[in-house]
């Protein structure tokens, strides 16, 4: 069981302290509490609700687009920057698994954790993809020890630089994937009118953010088009939070008329080691 042999990853979101064992399908700390494993074998970290906005529906067809390529490209460039770096990944945001699935698939050996607020989305990436640990947590109340990372991926996720400052290692790296200007640009065209500030897009201030945090930082843009048919249309509009309170007319307008979308990404790369 991968959670055994990643335990010195993991601290408990109560009290902080070590688990120091899997009892009874469940994760026990030394203050003793206890975390269940589910029927999938994830874990369920929340110690409050938490409002989600992402359908089951949303996943699922995000997992298919992801299975037909949509995010191939940014992902080899991706791993690229993970390649030379060995340890522990942690994927934050992760969605229903495929990027950090595909990315393992590519090559990456070492302990592989992902997690998201939304139990729809990490049941599916258990049942998928059973190679990584996948849990439902939230990033400023991880379950992960410090310094325990060699890599965290934040792709299309917020971030919380406190948070990624204390799990990486001190060679550690924080890979950020936000979208740039052109990204989708042609369902921007559709769903918004002239003069709208969502019709085009900048990403400045989160990149000076990120700037901010790390001293040591290098950035790579990314940039390619996917042909659709209609029902990867569909599937896209399904998945992008650009669609929402958006009319249907226009949507459908959408699904009917888009066949090529451009993906266009900023991928900003913190190193630690000059940071401390």
């Amino acid at each position: 069981m991968f959670l055994k042999d990643w335990l010195s990853l993991f601290q408990c979101p109560i009290c902080s302290s070590d688990f120091i064992k899997v009892e009874n399908k469940e994760l026990v700390c030394s203050n003793n509490h206890r975390y269940a494993l589910s029927k999938k074998g994830t874990i369920h970290f929340l110690n409050k609700s938490s409002q989600q906005n992402y359908s089951k529906e949303l996943w699922k067809s995000r997992h298919s687009l992801a299975i037909r390529g949509l995010f191939t490209p940014l992902l080899d460039h991706v791993f690229d920057k993970i390649a030379s770096y060995d340890g522990p990944v942690l994927d934050v945001g992760c969605g229903e698994g495929s990027q950090l699935a595909y990315l393992r698939k590519k090559g990456l050996t070492g302990p592989t954790i992902g997690f998201d607020l939304s139990k729809e989305a990490i049941n599916l990436a258990a049942t998928n993809y059973p190679n990584s640990f996948w849990c439902v947590a939230d990033l400023a109340d991880s379950p992960f020890k410090e310094q325990s990372f060699s890599t965290i991926l934040n792709i299309l996720s917020p971030s919380n630089y406190q948070e990624f400052h204390r799990l990486l290692n001190n060679e550690g790296q924080l890979i950020k994937v936000i979208p740039h200007s052109a990204y989708l640009k042609e369902l921007r065209a559709i769903f918004f009118e002239e003069g709208d500030s969502r019709r085009t897009y900048s990403n400045k201030d989160v990149q000076d953010r990120f700037e901010e945090e790390f001293s040591n930082w290098q950035s790579e843009e990314v940039n390619y088009t996917v042909q659709l048919d209609k029902e990867g249309a569909k599937q896209l509009i399904e998945m992008t939070p650009l669609s929402w309170n958006v009319a249907s007319e226009k949507k459908k307008y959408a699904e009917d008329s888009v066949r090529e979308i451009t993906m266009h990404y900023l991928i900003l790369i913190g190193n630690k080691s000059n940071d401390q």
